[in-house]
């Protein structure tokens, strides 16, 4: 694997220009607050609160790896690089499946305590508004590719009816908003890795395990199978 850039910015460089790659570049190293927030405030604080009353909860360290930044010929920039995504999508994912986790157990009763917390969690939420408007829309339109579409996430999850199980209104609609927030982060950090992953360089068909958990990817990998074993569609 020796013809792997020696960095990953700089074969970004050579495909996209200085400026759009290094613009680009910064404004993702801007997000780095919103998953913090993500991180201490909805993965450490909200989503063990609601679900301290339930089994079999899904645990945060589970879900972050950090086994792709070992690579040899990634050199220090790259590997921080990676460690930062595997970091995001570790504790997006993670959220992701608290918050089916909580949906899937019904509840008629909430304590004031994990009330308190959904309140936070929307004001994290409103951060994360801020953020897909903000930062995200400025990367797509750096990088030329598809911005997310919260709009579109919400759609798909009211049509499918999420959370219409929860009986309490507020906490429905709450959980509702975390799911459509971070499929649509999910949707930010698989376009991301499009660009800029070290294993798309060294394998191009490769696909790091977490992106099983994007329904989008999913999506791909079936109709691959489909035209793989049929031939067509039909």
């Amino acid at each position: 694997m020796q013809w792997l850039f020696p960095s990953i910015y700089g074969a970004q460089v050579r495909h996209l220009g200085f400026w759009r790659a290094t613009i680009g570049g910064l404004l993702m190293y801007a997000s780095i607050p919103f998953f913090v927030l993500l991180h201490f405030i909805l993965a450490l604080v909200v989503m063990p609160t609601l679900m301290a009353s339930t089994a079999d909860a899904p645990v945060l360290g589970d879900f972050i790896h950090y086994k792709r930044n070992i690579m040899d010929e990634l050199n220090w920039f790259d590997r921080f690089n990676c460690a930062f995504c595997s970091w995001a999508n570790g504790v997006v994912t993670y959220l992701n499946a608290a918050c089916d986790h909580v949906v899937s157990h019904k509840n008629d009763t909430w304590s004031m305590r994990q009330r308190a917390a959904l309140i936070l969690s929307n004001a994290v939420l409103t951060l994360c508004g801020l953020y897909i408007t903000i930062i995200d829309r400025s990367i797509a339109l750096f990088h030329r590719w598809t911005s997310s579409s919260p709009v579109r996430n919400w759609l798909d999850l009211r049509a499918i009816k999420y959370a219409a199980g929860v009986s309490s209104p507020f906490v429905r609609e709450t959980l509702f908003m975390t799911k459509v927030s971070m499929v649509t982060a999910s949707h930010s950090l698989r376009q991301i890795e499009s660009r800029w992953c070290p294993i798309k360089y060294v394998e191009a068909r490769m696909v790091p395990a977490h992106h099983d958990q994007f329904p989008a990817q999913m999506d791909v990998m079936n109709l691959a199978a489909h035209l793989a074993e049929h031939g067509k569609f039909g």
